[in-house]
């Protein structure tokens, strides 16, 4: 992980025991993603306090938590797409 830090590769970190990780070994918080799917309100109003200010959400509950706990944090939103869907982009 320090080479990967040392290099200025980002991070996408679900709790926070893996921001501390990536703190620990010279990553820099603007290259952290906090990328739980169900966020958990501790681990985001710990990245958040730390200085992560990207995440990413796929629902309006998680986009509520983010309000609530992250106001400035800037958001990702998840595309979800049906299996068709999927498989009508495969057939070119």
């Amino acid at each position: 992980m320090k080479d990967l830090a040392d290099r200025n590769c980002g991070f996408d970190v679900a709790s926070q025991l893996e921001v501390e990780d990536c703190l620990k070994y010279g990553s820099k918080l603007e290259n952290m993603i906090y990328s739980n799917p169900i966020k958990n309100m501790v681990d985001l109003e710990y990245a958040y306090k730390q200085g992560v200010r990207m995440t990413t959400a796929d629902s309006l509950e998680e986009l509520k938590k983010i309000k609530e706990i992250a106001p400035d944090m800037k958001v990702l939103w998840r595309i979800t797409i049906t299996e068709n869907s999927s498989a009508n982009v495969i057939k070119l």
